[in-house]
């Protein structure tokens, strides 16, 4: 065991944590973290074969955070035939032809919530707009927007992801996942009730039956664990879009090429998804003893993979450079492949969407205020598993 990673603490992860990974990925980029109860693994190489090896690293380990709060049933929870069918189900939804009809929701909600903070002159972002623009645009995505309201939406996906990202088993966060989840399931459950008996065209439906034998639906307690899985992202496009507009606000050169030229926006996304994901570190666990990084591995073994770690391998990329230092934010840096958005079998279903949402909200933002600044003094992103903002108040004229 590493000395270095024997000493770093949960505050100095909570802090910044790249410099820690960039002195794992040259000394140990297989290391056992005490503190955090699980072997970090750092470099993009290593990150992917753990996301890619089903044989040896799985999601659906009974330690699993996702298990615990979610259910087992869900598409992240499950392997093999189960998540097959799941992600096929999933995959219809998002499809790559609803894509232009999702940006246009996107942008319409997205203009919408900008004409209504016109006036006030300053806001905290993620709660007043992000927030409203991602989880709005999702729930039109699975056609909810009747049945739940986006703040109802956002405090669900608060209350779950807060369980998930919890590793020191904190039980006032259990309690209030678990009570996000029991008013999730007292809204949505009559709903799947009803369209188990009763398909009909509904994306709730699909969920229910695609892919099932007749007469052989999915049980209400999987569509269940699915809601909570999806709904414990619903937040991050939101989250995604506050990281980069700090990453803009903070490069002002940066920015001042994106107001010049609207179209290098998609790549300010690109980039801010690659040097600033919300989401750091992703859960595998080992199927059986092995050998890793030159460590021996137990059964269960709890590997923390640090996507925002591989996003800056210095060595990444099939061992070539990414174009110029990787901690830097640049724009116009040639578009390198991330696994922010997870990988292999387990991408996130709405890769897709996610930068089309986050493109939405920003565009319409700088668009609408031109003199957009944080008012106050410069906030700073904290966190490790997850990584963003609670509150991003800014000001306009």
């Amino acid at each position: 065991m590493g000395a270095f990673a024997e000493s770093i603490t949960l505050d100095q992860l909570e802090e910044d944590p790249y410099p820690i990974y960039r002195r794992l990925r040259e000394e140990e980029p297989v290391a056992w973290m005490p503190v955090l109860k699980a072997w970090l693994v750092t470099r993009w190489d290593d990150v992917r074969m753990v996301m890619s090896n089903p044989d040896s690293f799985v999601t659906n380990s009974p330690s699993a955070p996702q298990v615990k709060v979610a259910g087992s049933g869900n598409m992240l929870s499950t392997e093999g035939d189960t998540h097959a069918e799941w992600r096929q189900a999933i995959d219809e939804i998002f499809a790559p032809e609803a894509l232009p009809e999702v940006a246009r929701h996107a942008t319409e909600i997205a203009r919408a919530c900008v004409e209504a903070l016109r006036d006030q002159g300053g806001t905290d972002l993620i709660e007043h707009y992000f927030d409203m623009v991602s989880a709005s645009t999702v729930l039109s995505v699975l056609q909810l927007s009747t049945v739940v309201s986006a703040a109802q939406i956002v405090g669900w996906s608060t209350g779950i992801s807060g369980g998930l990202g919890n590793p020191n088993g904190d039980p006032e966060r259990l309690r209030r996942a678990a009570e996000a989840g029991a008013d999730m399931e007292a809204t949505l459950l009559p709903i799947v009730t009803e369209l188990t008996a009763h398909p009909d065209n509904s994306l709730v439906s699909h969920l229910i039956h695609a892919g099932r034998p007749p007469g052989q639906p999915r049980p209400a307690k999987d569509i269940m664990s699915q809601f909570k899985a999806m709904t414990s992202s619903v937040r991050q496009p939101g989250w995604i879009s506050g990281n980069a507009l700090h990453s803009l606000l903070t490069h002002p050169e940066q920015l001042a090429k994106v107001r010049a030229n609207p179209g290098l926006l998609g790549a300010a996304v690109h980039e801010s998804l690659r040097w600033s994901p919300t989401v750091g570190v992703i859960d595998r666990w080992t199927t059986r003893p092995m050998t890793f990084g030159g460590h021996d591995l137990p059964a269960d073994a709890t590997m923390a993979c640090g996507i925002a770690s591989a996003n800056r391998d210095d060595l990444s990329f099939r061992g070539q450079s990414i174009g110029g230092d990787p901690n830097e934010f640049d724009i116009l840096r040639p578009r390198q492949p991330y696994v922010t958005l997870g990988y292999s079998r387990h991408t996130c279903p709405m890769i897709p969407f996610v930068p089309q949402i986050v493109q939405a909200a920003l565009s319409a933002l700088l668009d609408g205020f031109p003199d957009l600044r944080f008012d106050g003094p410069v906030p700073q992103p904290r966190g490790w598993k997850f990584r963003k903002f609670e509150h991003l108040n800014v000001r306009w004229d």
